[in-house]
Formats: structure tokens, C-alpha cells, sequence
């Protein structure tokens, strides 16, 4: 049987990753951060992607579609074989209707997708608050606007087929957990507790 996937996307400062390390200590998934995969494989002197990696991360551009969903395939199979095995979360993967398309031939179909929402400008003070040198209030809106124009597709397909979880990711982050929770079991996730 196939495994579950879970994408969970959405702009940053959204709480993406907070919202995904709950999921897993709660919960039996296995969280697959592309993000954190990509900086790993960008720094690995060994990768053929390496150089790619760091060029497109600098440029602030998606890479090519087989490179992400073969990574993250190796890692499927790996954390299958001796994890939670049967669910999975991929944190901010597949930004495009292309990605989600070959992810889907290469290893299965996404369950659904959670898309946490939050103002613009809630998203910018909390980046902001990280004090991170590319944090600058222009970098940050330009962030937020490249990840609305990459996913507009992918989420609209999703839609259509009534697989979005829509969250509002503003508030107490436990609020916020609740409602990712109630969203997945509104579309039929069955979450194994841990």
C-alpha cells in the first residue's frame, strides 16, 4: 500500500514548520522538510545537485521538479523502512502544479494539502522579529508574493478535487494546531496518535 503524504505550504512566516513538528511529536508521520533537504544536499560537496542547489537558493528560484521529488523519494523509502512508515508530511513541497504532477508518477499521489493563510503584514512582523539579515521588510514582501504567484496553481487543482485544508495560521500556536488537526480529519486523514 502506498504511503500518505501531506503537503502542508504557505508563505513565509506562516508557521510552517512549527505547525509540521507538532504534527510529528503528536502524531505517527514522518516530517520531510524540503527546505532543510535542500541545504543539506546544497552543502554535500559529493551531491551532482549541489551546485544547482546553492544557485537557485540564491537567486530565490524553485529547482528543477525531478530533483526535489527524487529527494524526497530517497527519503520516503528510507524513513519507511524503519520509521512511522505509512504518513508522511512534506513541509513547503510541491510549490508547483508540475512538482505535485511528476511527485505523483514518481512515488504516489498527495493525500491533500493544509495551506496556512496570515496577513501580509502579521507575516512580516514575525519575520522580522528573527532579525535575519535577509530579513528586510522588501525581501520579505517580494518572499510572499514569488510564494502566492508558485502555488496559486497547485492549490487551485487541489481545490477543485477537495483536497485543501485551509488554516488560518494566526493566534496562539496551539489554536493553530487545533485547527490543522480538525481540518485533516475534516477531509477524511485518519492521524495515528503517538
Amino acid at each position: 500500500m502506498p504511503p500518505q503524504i501531506i503537503s502542508i505550504l504557505g508563505p513565509p512566516g506562516s508557521s510552517k514548520t512549527t505547525q509540521s513538528a507538532l504534527l510529528a511529536q503528536n502524531f505517527r508521520l514522518t516530517h520531510l522538510n524540503i527546505g532543510a533537504i535542500l541545504r543539506a544536499e546544497a552543502n554535500n560537496s559529493t551531491s551532482p545537485w549541489s551546485s544547482l542547489i546553492a544557485a537557485n537558493m540564491a537567486a530565490g528560484r524553485i529547482g528543477p521538479k525531478e530533483m526535489s521529488a527524487e529527494m524526497l523519494r530517497v527519503r520516503i523509502e528510507k524513513e519507511g523502512a524503519g520509521g512511522d512508515g505509512d504518513m508522511f508530511l512534506s513541509d513547503g513541497f510541491p510549490r508547483r502544479l508540475d512538482q505535485a504532477s511528476y511527485f505523483s508518477t514518481l512515488v504516489c499521489p498527495l493525500t491533500c494539502l493544509i495551506v496556512l493563510e496570515c496577513a501580509q503584514e502579521i507575516l512580516v512582523q514575525r519575520l522580522e522579529e528573527r532579525k535575519r539579515a535577509d530579513d528586510t521588510r522588501e525581501t520579505i514582501c517580494a518572499r510572499i508574493r514569488t510564494f502566492e504567484e508558485d502555488t496559486r496553481e497547485v492549490v487551485a487543482r487541489f481545490e477543485e478535487e477537495g483536497r485543501v485544508v485551509r488554516v488560518a495560521s494566526e493566534g496562539d500556536v496551539g489554536e493553530v494546531f487545533g485547527r490543522v488537526v480538525a481540518g485533516l480529519e475534516g477531509v477524511g486523514v485518519v492521524l495515528k496518535r503517538r
